[in-house]
């Protein structure tokens, strides 16, 4: 075929598309709704997954992990600097903080409040490396990273200098001010990088050297306890991952052998445990602690827009034949005349195939919508997830693929049976309905239907599966009230107040808002349930032996006063904290070590040091016995060995997974200890709506200490939604696309009955004056529908029984293949098809004899 009968058949088809302008509208609709989705999940897909940082040879980067189960990348700076000093396989190594922490900012001369920014702490070679070069200014080198607090020098990310400094150069040069520390701008890195965390974009990075600058009393940023670095690397010249993850496991044991005291498991989880296996993964796409959140939900849409897009070509694909039905004679004259059937077929493929690209034009702007809906359903804190989704050369190339595919796919079929009509009545109709009327009773449309009803029902059944399992998750007791209940965060604990200053500012914020109308009670805490923070600690237990398996580890949590009372979480057995229980009007430095052998101290003579501890504690580790008054020691991540007494017992609360059974948990008073037990959050029960009340809690911090923040204000609704992120995600955009896909069933089914009450409109005048009756009739025509309908459920019972399961993982208190759910599912297809085939049924029945024997 040359180009000027491509060209040809180009045109012809425009000019039949043009004709038939509904025709075209409706198959473009479909296509640009089914191809749109997919192209929106491919777009979200290429932005976490495939895209490439935009930095020099990015192939060439390596992320450094452990547990070959389900890498874990945290190291703490002293591992960094013994990996960088003695690796050889890579020209260099970095580390960088993996998430964005949120920080006041501020202009010296500038007396309007603060903002709040995103820190990237980054090593001095961490752009070298990466080979970012500078916008303008210069960028970090090795040696601003060598000495603590020495170094108070900041870059700006290019997209933040453009907002906050309006792209003005004299930046360079000038001081900032990051959490009330004085930093001086010397460059801005380059336009389209925003760092090696995908999903997170820092506004600013600093040296990591500088982390007391803005976190004074942060005492374990260099420690071997503190995991919460990143470790990237660029393999020099010839060198393999496999040998550059042999080298790893090398100095990786040496760093474990020159450890003692180093743990040689560490745990997340009482149910996951973390091994020191050395690995080395691919780090072109870069680091990103968003794919694992995002990979099944993804995967499982990414299935769910395919089966769509598949129903939506079965839909045109009937359209088509209906068409074809219509073009018999015009057909049938081109064959008579010596048209070849494979010009026909390529003439007719050219037709489908600009249709499905007049789709595809349009599916990008459903895509561009799509992608920013979808975002919003992405797990975000304090700043949202950042993505790149500008248009590359591979999202294109998906898009026209797909449409080029999807018109192959919708046209062939039809194509093939439009150039094979039988020549001598085709030639002696004029295209009407009565010719069309002799196609077999059972044919290619009637099949694409059933098809289309058995896709429908896999995709409600599943559906209805995800939403019953965050209906399950949602309906779970979480050991606390979560209505009217706000959290606030604030950047006391970053601001660098010594723990006396830190107290009476909580002190006095949690009175005031205690005093606000509408507010039942306020505490404030180090962490919150469901808030995505963790502390654990070793933990010796009076009258109990760790199990060799079993790392002595438990959960920790630092609280005030009242915040059990403010959380709804009932105390069963013993007291609550009181304010004596801390000791806040000690000295601002750590107790010295015990001395070796010394066993555990004892408690100071007064007060004594208390804790309180969850039934989940008590069921693990007292088997029944009386808990209060035990003794117990603590190793928590600021102090040394403590001694305290149990003197309460609280109801289990879900910190961490609603899936998982509750963890036993320590509660200590906030300010207990010297140098630590800080908060972050305060807490406020209310009466009615709790964010009718955020703006008087912003602004009773910051009469108590200006230069103070809130950085976040949410509901404990907000928190669970936050940890049901990929239930929602799944759970609404699958219900949605199910509904998409039956509306498309029945549509395609509405078209094949309608054709068919007006290719039987003969056969029905003849039946009703020789005295049928309409109920009949009706039968008649709904009977045929319902038999499509009939086929279709059964194969699409057989499509989830065969499926489903490997959809288990991710579902909740609901079994893969569960009886209610499908029967659920199976009613709504039956009433919404019915319809569909009601209506030209109730249509054949109002055909007047004479006029259609008149018309034939």
């Amino acid at each position: 075929m040359d180009a000027s009968s491509l060209i040809q058949d180009i045109r012809y088809a425009a000019r039949m598309l043009r004709q038939s302008p509904m025709f075209t509208l409706v198959a473009v609709s479909s296509l640009a709704l089914g191809i749109g989705a997919n192209t929106a999940i491919f777009t979200l897909t290429n932005a976490i997954f495939l895209r490439w940082l935009p930095v020099r040879n990015p192939q060439e980067l390596v992320v450094l992990a452990r547990n070959p189960t389900r890498p874990v990348t945290a190291f703490n700076y002293p591992d960094y600097r013994y990996l960088r000093d003695h690796s050889q396989a890579y020209t260099g190594l970095i580390a960088f903080s993996g998430g964005s922490r949120p920080v006041s900012f501020g202009i010296p001369g500038r007396t309007a409040d603060s903002s709040l920014v995103a820190l990237g702490q980054v090593s001095g070679n961490y752009f070298d490396v990466l080979g970012v070069t500078p916008a303008i200014g210069r960028l970090f080198n090795p040696a601003d990273n060598e000495t603590e607090g020495a170094h108070p020098f900041a870059v700006l990310s290019h997209g933040f200098w453009k907002r906050a400094f309006g792209g003005n150069t004299a930046v360079v040069g000038s001081d900032i001010f990051l959490n009330g520390a004085r930093f001086q701008v010397i460059g801005v890195s380059r336009d389209g990088f925003t760092g090696a965390s995908v999903g997170v974009s820092p506004d600013v990075f600093v040296p990591i050297v500088m982390y007391r600058a803005f976190s004074p009393t942060a005492v374990r940023w260099n420690t071997r306890n503190s995991w919460w670095l990143t470790v990237m690397g660029r393999l020099r010249t010839g060198v393999t991952r496999a040998a550059a993850e042999a080298e790893f496991a090398v100095l990786w044991q040496r760093i474990l052998d020159e450890d003692p005291n180093r743990r040689p498991v560490a745990t997340w989880d009482r149910n996951y445990k973390i091994n020191n296996t050395a690995l080395v993964l691919p780090g072109s796409h870069g680091y990103s602690y968003l794919r694992n959140q995002a990979s099944k939900p993804l995967i499982v849409l990414m299935i769910t827009v395919g089966l769509v897009l598949l129903i939506a070509c079965a839909n045109v694909a009937n359209l088509l034949l209906a068409r074809a039905v219509a073009r018999r004679r015009e057909i049938a004259v081109r064959l008579a005349v010596g048209a070849g059937r494979g010009r026909l077929i390529l003439q007719m493929l050219t037709e489908s195939v600009t249709l499905s690209l007049l789709g595809g034009l349009a599916g990008l702007l459903v895509a561009w919508i799509g992608v920013r809906v979808l975002l919003t359903f992405l797990p975000s804190g304090t700043f949202p997830v950042e993505l790149d989704l500008s248009p590359d050369l591979r999202l294109f190339s998906f898009a026209s693929g797909l449409s080029l595919l999807t018109g192959l796919l919708f046209g062939l079929a039809p194509a093939l049976r439009a150039s094979r009509p039988d020549l001598a009545p085709a030639l002696k109709s004029d295209g009407g309905a009565s010719e069309a009327g002799r196609s077999p009773r059972w044919d290619l449309r009637r099949t694409l239907v059933s098809i289309q009803v058995a896709l429908s029902l896999l995709l409600l059944a599943g559906a209805a599966l995800f939403v019953r399992t965050l209906a399950n998750l949602r309906g779970l007791d979480p050991g606390m009230v979560r209505e009217n209940l706000l959290l606030v965060d604030t950047t006391a604990s970053q601001l660098g107040y010594q723990p006396q200053r830190e107290r009476l500012f909580y002190d006095r914020l949690r009175e005031d808002v205690q005093r606000l109308p509408g507010v039942r009670a306020s505490a404030a805490a180090a962490i919150v349930p469901l808030g995505g923070s963790r502390w654990n600690a070793n933990v010796q237990i009076e009258g109990y032996l760790w199990k060799p398996e079993e790392p002595p580890h438990v959960d920790m949590n630092a609280v005030t006063p009242r915040f059990f009372e403010a959380m709804g979480i009932p105390i069963v057995l013993g007291r609550d904290f009181r304010a004596s229980d801390s000791l806040a009007s000690l000295p601002d430095r750590p107790d010295p070590p015990p001395p070796p052998g010394a066993g555990l101290p004892d408690p100071p003579a007064s007060p004594p040091r208390v804790v309180i501890v969850n039934e989940a504690f008590v069921r693990h580790f007292f088997a029944g016995q009386p808990p209060l008054g035990r003794r117990l020691s603590l190793d928590s991540k600021w102090n040394h060995a403590r001694t305290a007494e149990v003197v309460g017992v609280v109801r289990d609360a879900r910190y961490f997974d609603l899936r998982k059974e509750v963890e036993p948990m320590i509660y200590q008073p906030a300010y207990r200890e010297r140098g630590g037990g800080t908060v972050g959050v305060l807490c406020v029960r209310t009466t009615g709506d709790p964010n009718a009340v955020i703006g008087a809690i912003r602004r009773r911090a910051r009469e108590i200490e200006s230069a103070i923040s809130i950085t976040e204000a949410r509901t404990m609704e907000d928190n669970l939604n936050r940890n049901l992120v990929q239930e929602r995600f799944v759970a609404l955009l699958g219900g949605f696309f199910g509904l998409v896909a039956l509306l498309l069933a029945a549509i395609g089914l509405y078209g094949v009955m309608s054709q068919a009450v007006t290719t039987r409109t003969r056969e029905i005048g003849i039946r009703m004056a020789l005295g049928a009756q309409q109920r009949k009739v009706l039968w008649m025509i709904l009977g045929d529908a319902l038999k499509m309908v009939l086929i279709g459920a059964v194969a699409g019972i057989g499509a989830v029984l065969a499926v489903t399961r490997y959809a288990e993982s991710i579902l909740f208190g609901v079994k893969a293949i569960d009886p209610r759910t499908l029967v659920a599912a199976g009613l709504l297809l039956l009433a919404l098809t019915t319809l569909a085939g009601f209506l030209p049924a109730r249509r054949a029945t109002r055909v007047e004899p004479m006029q259609a024997l008149r018309n034939e």
